[in-house]
Parts: C-alpha cells; sequence; structure tokens
C-alpha cells in the first residue's frame, strides 16, 4: 500500500471551509477538521518538493503554521465509520452509513460508505446540490455527475428516476467508492467511470452535476455546454461566496441562464440552464 503525506495546519475552525477550498486546487484526498486543526492528505505519489513549495507559497497561508510528516497508508473507511453521522436533507434525503438506523420519514435513504470529506453530504457544496435537485424533474432523464466523489449525487438521480447517469472522477478511490456505493443502493442505472472530461464523448446530457471547484468549473464550462442538450440543466457547486459573480457570470458568458443558487456558510451552488 503507498503511503502518504500528512499535513496540520494551524488555524481557526470557520476557516477551515476557505482553507479546503484552496487546497482543493492540489491533489489532497482527504481531509480531517479537528477544532483548531485541519489535517489534509495526499498521496505519497502524487507530492513532490515542486509541489510542497506551491502550497508554502500560498499567501493566505502564511500566517498560519502547518507541519507535514509521512505517514503509512490508512484505511479511510475505518477513519470515517468511527466519526460519521448521519445527516437529512430537510425531509427529501437521508444519507447514512450501513450501520446506522433509517430514518423513515425522508422521501429518499442512501447508504453511503465514508471514505472522504467531500460527497458524503456533510459538507455545505453536497448538501446545496442535493436541495437543488429536490427541485428538478429527473425523470427519464440522461445524467452526467461530473467529479462524483462518493456518488451520492448519482445514485440520488437514479432514485429520482433518471434514465442514466455516468458518473466519472479523476480519482481512482472516488472511482472504487461509487461503484461500491451504487452496489449497495442497487442504483443500477449508475455508470462509473475513471477518467476526465475529455474521455466522456457524449453530447446529449440533459442534467450535469459539478460539483468540483471553481477553477475546473470555469475551464470546463465551453465542454459542458457541449455536453448538454438545450434546456438542459447545470448544477455547479465547489464555489465560494466571493466567487459567485464571476462563475455566473461566465456561465451565462457560454450560454447559460441563470436560475437559482442556494448559500450555506461561505459556499454557493447554482442552477443554471442551457439556453
Amino acid at each position: 500500500m503507498m503511503g502518504q503525506i500528512q499535513y496540520v495546519f494551524q488555524i481557526e475552525e470557520a476557516k477551515h471551509d476557505l482553507l479546503i477550498a484552496m487546497l482543493s486546487e492540489f491533489p489532497f484526498y482527504a481531509f480531517e477538521s479537528a477544532g483548531d486543526q485541519l489535517f489534509a492528505y495526499i498521496h505519497e505519489k502524487d507530492w513532490s518538493e515542486e509541489l510542497g513549495q506551491s502550497i508554502q507559497d500560498l499567501d493566505w497561508l502564511k500566517p498560519h503554521p502547518f507541519t507535514t510528516k509521512k505517514l503509512p497508508y490508512q484505511n479511510w473507511n475505518e477513519v470515517w465509520e468511527s466519526n460519521f453521522q448521519p445527516i437529512k436533507v430537510n425531509d427529501f434525503c437521508y444519507i447514512r452509513a450501513p450501520f446506522h438506523e433509517e430514518d423513515k420519514s425522508a422521501q429518499y435513504q442512501i447508504l453511503i460508505n465514508p471514505e472522504m470529506a467531500f460527497g458524503t453530504g456533510h459538507h455545505a457544496t453536497t448538501f446545496m446540490m442535493i436541495q437543488l435537485m429536490a427541485d428538478v424533474d429527473f425523470l427519464e432523464k440522461k445524467v452526467l455527475d461530473y467529479g462524483c466523489g462518493t456518488g451520492i449525487l448519482a445514485i440520488l438521480a437514479d432514485m429520482l428516476g433518471a434514465s442514466t447517469i455516468d458518473a466519472i472522477d479523476i480519482e481512482q478511490p472516488a472511482y472504487e467508492n461509487t461503484l461500491a456505493n451504487a452496489s449497495i443502493n442497487a442504483a443500477t442505472k449508475v455508470n462509473a467511470l475513471h477518467g476526465t472530461l475529455p474521455d466522456i464523448y457524449a453530447t446529449d446530457y440533459q442534467i450535469v452535476l459539478a460539483n468540483i471547484n471553481r477553477n475546473v468549473i470555469l475551464s470546463s464550462l465551453p465542454a459542458l455546454n457541449t455536453h448538454l442538450l438545450q434546456d438542459g440543466f447545470l448544477f455547479l457547486s465547489g464555489v465560494l461566496q466571493k466567487d459567485f459573480p464571476l462563475v455566473k457570470q461566465r456561465a451565462e458568458d457560454e450560454g447559460f441562464s441563470y436560475r437559482t443558487h442556494l448559500i450555506k456558510g461561505d459556499w454557493v451552488a447554482l442552477l443554471m440552464q442551457k439556453t
């Protein structure tokens, strides 16, 4: 098993989301929050002196000390199993691990084997994507989940009656986790893929879900326009409030019309439509 590099940042808890957003530009694959410490993990194979220097040079980080050390491989299933708590998105969706009891008051129940901080529903970006999905008709729609993480949004799309869902992620663990989670939820319409947007050739999606980060969203907007049919919906999240005007304007410049947005903490989720 490969080793990993652990970063430990000394920073007040209220700023953890902002720091995670910045660090998500680098190949970190998991985060843990503990009081005024944020732990970030990167596979040893993905780390280099150059990457370490780039993190060191982040101006925003300079007032905040951090340390690094090499760790052996860690089983994230075990780590998150010990910390994962169920989450309920209104009465629409209840997300739980297999070892939690059901909440029958929710319309949809999703089982997740938690492995990563993003994608379990606990992070504001995923929570808001689920909220937005509640108000859009997925019945018999062809869906692309771009940057699928744990597969939670793809699985929900399956439950909402989508005809097929292609769920793609550049990270191998995310791809594997999506396969596993789709299986335990009997989400047979989910087609998990390991790759990037250029690996997607279909141009007839009616809905695209993109819960990633600002830079990837901005660079992907022209391609996402190509992949979507006319009048198709584009869900966007992983966007900080301060970047909302920029992302909205760039999406409109690419031929999308603004429909609505949600705010939770420092984060924004947008619903756009190809017009």
